[in-house]
């Protein structure tokens, strides 16, 4: 019975190496992600904060599409092509990728595939260059207005603004009817604190990007540009800040 058991064990064992070494090549990434880089950008003055709806074909290319937010300077409708690799090395899954996107620019990132290429996980490797890179994939690829619709807690880092970084936590609902409301906390200035009320309406295309807005009951109104569709970590949906002059980037769990 023992030597059973062992070689059950064994059997066992040798089965998950396999799986993980057949799912860690090309075909791991597959389908569309919501992908984000941040951090400081080469060659121009400043921050950057990206988010694309990327498509991973499985084999070695991508394609993209989203808006771009460097040194507070907004552009819309951007695209992008790629190519990427897999490989494994020793119990880890890794990538490397490189995209030129339509303005001419060119990122290079290299990190981890995780959760069986749910989510990738690394950094920019172009010198000068100092981004973090986050993509989840999408679990649902069609949406509606309604999709939108639920309670969610969100964790903001804004790295680049009028005064300066601003850490921020809220707690969200959105109707089916894509209209928003919260509470949030601000930390800025160096320790400053706010407290305050938001409203804000959500309007969710098709493919499950979106675009919202956040009016402040301490004054101001602040845009976004979003991919939803997610389920992955907890994580719901990534935004990012499209207003001339503030760079950052919004998880919602």
């Amino acid at each position: 019975m023992k030597l059973r058991i062992r070689c059950l064990i064994f059997v066992l064992s040798s089965l998950t190496l396999s799986m993980h070494a057949a799912t860690c090549n090309q075909a791991i990434l597959n389908g569309n992600y919501a992908a984000a880089n941040i951090g400081y950008v080469a060659g121009s003055p400043g921050y950057g904060v990206v988010l694309f709806l990327e498509t991973y074909d499985g084999v070695s290319k991508f394609t993209g599409s989203g808006v771009e937010n460097v040194n507070g300077t907004v552009s819309t409708g951007v695209t992008l092509n790629g190519t990427y690799t897999v490989t494994a090395v020793g119990k880890n899954c890794t990538f490397t990728h490189t995209a030129t996107d339509s303005l001419g620019n060119t990122i290079a990132v290299s990190g981890t595939v995780n959760s069986n290429g749910g989510e990738m996980d690394g950094i920019s490797t172009a010198a000068g260059t100092e981004m973090q890179f986050t993509a989840y994939k999408q679990t649902k690829t069609s949406c509606t207005e309604a999709s939108a619709a639920g309670s969610y807690t969100e964790k903001v880092f804004w790295q680049d603004t009028p005064v300066g970084i601003v850490l921020v936590t809220a707690q969200l609902k959105v109707t089916s009817k894509g209209a928003k409301t919260g509470s949030l906390v601000d930390n800025y200035d160096g320790g400053t604190i706010v407290s305050g009320t938001l409203t804000g309406t959500t309007t969710m295309n098709a493919d499950c990007t979106f675009t919202t807005t956040s009016t402040y009951s301490y004054g101001g109104t602040e845009n976004f540009f979003g991919v939803g569709g997610i389920s992955e970590n907890g994580v719901k949906l990534v935004m990012i800040g499209t207003d001339s002059g503030h760079v950052g980037l919004a998880t919602l769990y």
